[in-house]
């Protein structure tokens, strides 16, 4: 998949708008496990019904 060119740059990773969405990709020197952290995070704060990104996760 080409992204294009980022969004923006972050410590971690980098964020791209592909077809009205936002995309994070980690940087390669994190392992799948942050990723998945990250999404738990997420799941956490929606079930409290916290105003929050939805997420999905693509295979590498």
């Amino acid at each position: 998949m080409n992204l294009g060119t980022p969004s923006a740059r972050g410590n971690t990773a980098k964020i791209y708008l592909y077809k009205n969405k936002i995309v994070k990709v980690f940087n390669d020197v994190f392992s799948d496990r942050e990723s998945f952290y990250e999404a738990h995070k997420q799941r956490y704060a929606l079930s409290f019904g916290l105003n929050v990104p939805e997420y999905w996760m693509s295979p590498k």
